[in-house]
């Protein structure tokens, strides 16, 4: 492996991925049959053609995407190299992408996947499957799942235009074009995929379509679009595959995608509503083991989280039982992603060495103040619960753990994360570089993903390079700037 630089944690999924997901959500909603279907789910039954007030949070992530997120996932990974190479950093060598599936299925799930998945386990694996929307995507589809589709577009449409938001694409859209007008038609795409399910058949099938694994339209339609990137760019584009346990066959699809080589990696997300020691990772943590797959998970108080203020979890205990526990929690999101979940995980000696890689290093926030509190000392301030502090100490435990510092694009941050490096010298050789770009567009005040770019160009070379690919069990070679 030569040393190429690379970003460790970057998202190619558009607005079409989310609308996809919004609409499949929308229509369950309406009909009882969220997350999981009562039975053989068809789209041929009549629903409310209005916006539950708890979808409320989605359409509006769908909005933020559409000022930032429209191109596909080989326009976005283009533009990345683009700015890399203008990023000042010296490299000789392409930039390795590592997209990081998102799964936003389960979003508005309090805990009621858990009743329905164990009433269809005693079933017919065929009535499973149909009930669980598995394996096939293009089920039948009805005018009125396609009015409801139509309807959901001009509530993103009409959120779109009263936000007044302005538009800050990688790749800007055609003069004499409106903001509108570009946005109606990539959703338009979408719909019309909706009305001829055939041709999404023809245009081929993920490797990953075993039996029993659930299959919904946005995710099914990211996975192809990131294998068929991985295999244009072999060696620059090595995705993650999204895992929540709340989906069936997850396990087999980390099989049939990951072992082969197709995908690097995980990407958890427990925000989304899951804990860490959810019973239905752990044969996944088990096949990471045994096939040295490394684990990106989301640990900082922003991005997307859960949107239910009481929902059921599971925990498998030390001792194999599990329990369920229903939760009522303010800041749920900072409490599924708070950096110390994964203790039980990493004190079980049969998981110690699992390669885990601690996305955002806990937040921009967390990050200087713990760099404040370096610095100049702070009375009465509980260090132990900052999450960077956290994320360090299991650094010093455990050998397979990383971080990156993801979404930390102004120069402030970068001379937090100095400090911290300077106090603690195993950040040399366990931090990685991570622009999250496409989600750090959002923020037009961060000024882009080139300047992004710039701002780390003087960072330690391993951070840039070596260590992302240990992290990757990539063949090493050492980090020089050329």
């Amino acid at each position: 492996m030569s040393n190429n630089p690379v970003d460790i944690h970057c998202h190619f999924f558009n607005v079409k991925f989310a609308f996809r997901e919004l609409v499949e959500i929308a229509w369950r909603l309406a009909h009882g049959d969220y997350p999981y279907t009562k039975g053989d789910f068809r789209f041929s039954r009549e629903a409310k053609k209005e916006v539950k007030p708890e979808l409320d949070y989605l359409l509006k992530y769908v909005v933020s995407l559409l000022a930032t997120a429209i191109q596909d996932a080989e326009h976005n990974y283009q533009f990345e190299q683009q700015c890399y190479r203008k990023g000042h950093w010296n490299f000789s060598a392409p930039l390795i992408t590592v997209p990081l599936m998102m799964d936003i299925f389960f979003l508005l799930d309090d805990g009621s996947s858990l009743h329905k998945k164990n009433m269809l386990a005693g079933l017919p694996e065929e009535q499973q499957q149909r009930a669980f929307g598995a394996t096939q995507v293009t089920h039948d589809v009805s005018d009125s799942f396609v009015d409801f589709a139509k309807t959901l577009k001009a509530e993103v449409l009409q959120t779109f235009e009263r936000e007044h938001r302005t538009m800050n694409l990688a790749h800007p859209f055609p003069e004499k074009h409106t903001a509108t007008t570009v946005i109606e038609k990539e959703l338009d795409k979408v719909i019309k995929e909706f009305q001829h399910p055939a041709q999404e058949t023809q245009q081929g099938v993920c490797r990953a379509m075993g039996t029993g694994v659930q299959m919904t339209r946005g995710f099914h339609k990211h996975l192809l679009e990131l294998q068929d990137l991985q295999q244009k760019k072999p060696g620059t584009v090595m995705p993650f595959l999204a895992v929540d346990p709340r989906r069936t066959g997850i396990n087999e699809l980390v099989k049939e995608l990951i072992l082969p080589g197709i995908f690097k990696g995980i990407k958890l997300y427990p925000p989304l509503g899951y804990l860490p020691v959810h019973p239905d990772l752990y044969p996944i943590y088990q096949l990471c083991i045994e096939h040295n797959i490394p684990v990106t998970t989301h640990t900082s108080p922003g991005g997307m989280k859960t949107m239910c203020q009481t929902i059921s979890t599971q925990s498998k205990k030390q001792d194999g039982t599990v329990e369920t526990k229903k939760r009522h929690l303010d800041k749920p999101g900072e409490f599924f992603a708070e950096p110390n979940k994964w203790l039980e995980i990493l004190q079980n000696n049969q998981f110690s060495d699992l390669r885990i890689n601690f996305a955002h290093f806990g937040g921009s926030e967390a990050i200087k103040e713990y760099a404040d509190f370096l610095k100049n000392g702070k009375k009465n301030y509980l260090v132990s619960a900052n999450w960077s502090y956290q994320i360090i100490q299991m650094m010093i435990k455990f050998q397979n753990v990383y971080a990156d510092f993801s979404y930390c694009p102004d120069q402030e941050s970068i001379y937090n994360i100095n400090t911290l490096i300077e106090h603690h010298p195993i950040l040399k050789e366990r931090l990685m570089f991570g622009s999250d770009f496409v989600m750090v567009m959002k923020e037009s005040s961060m000024g882009g993903l080139e300047n992004y770019f710039r701002h780390c160009a003087q960072m330690d070379p391993a951070i840039l390079s070596t260590n992302a690919q240990r992290f990757l069990n990539l063949p090493l070679q050492p980090a020089h700037q050329g």
